[in-house]
């Protein structure tokens, strides 16, 4: 039996946050001396192709991925802890906090679902007193990150599977869970997932939350 009434899974990045973590990690590569500047402008570059819906979003992700080739693992779990001390703990939306207070009260089951990597995500799940992640991870040998996940990159339906699969395996009923998410990345999860709740959507996922009849938030 599960031992909570229901699972609420949030995700991260213009979510909880009005941000993007894995655009600082970039920055503050660059800042360290860890990327050269073409880098640091092609990760600017690949934020705005985004934006425009150019180049699909699983391209970049794992396009940036490959930059962490060579770097310990040690070093990135250090540039994630400081990044989200100085730049990103007091960045999250207050509105955020109190909704994940509110499902803890009702004794929901509370889950970080989100395509940024485990380094960012156990930080936040670690504030935000959250019971699990379902995240990217990356491949590591000998404490040095390849380059390459570990798995499928928890994007588009590898987020929404596990999540599901989580759901099943734990005797939690897929149609009472809920997922909070801003993407249009994001929409295999939110179709699976009982109650969608659109945050902040990007005009895809908005256009797709209207003709759904969708919940729809604006958090600031």
């Amino acid at each position: 039996m599960a031992s909570h009434p229901y699972v609420a899974f949030f995700d991260l990045d213009r979510t909880l946050i009005p941000a993007d973590s894995s655009t600082l990690l970039i920055k503050d590569a660059y800042r360290r001396g860890i990327i050269k500047k073409k880098k640091l402008l092609m990760g600017y570059m690949f934020a705005i192709l985004y934006k425009l819906r150019l180049v699909k979003t699983l391209a970049i992700i794992t396009r940036l991925a490959t930059w962490l080739d060579g770097l310990s693992e040690k070093m990135v779990q250090d540039m994630a802890a400081d990044i989200f001390q100085t730049q990103l703990k007091d960045h999250i939306l207050p509105i955020a906090r109190k909704e994940i207070e509110r499902h803890r009260s009702k004794g929901a089951y509370l889950v970080l679902a989100s395509s940024s990597m485990n380094y960012f995500c156990e930080l936040f799940a670690a504030e935000l007193h959250l019971d699990l992640i379902i995240c990217s991870r990356m491949e590591v040998k000998n404490g040095i990150l390849t380059g390459n996940p570990r798995g499928e990159l928890c994007f588009e339906k590898y987020k929404m599977i596990p999540m599901v699969d989580f759901c099943k395996n734990n005797n939690y009923k897929v149609e009472d869970a809920c997922f909070y998410s801003d993407s249009i990345d994001d929409l295999p999860a939110l179709s699976a997932i009982g109650k969608p709740i659109c945050i902040n959507p990007d005009k895809h996922l908005k256009k797709v939350a209207l003709s759904k009849g969708w919940e729809i938030r604006e958090w600031r």
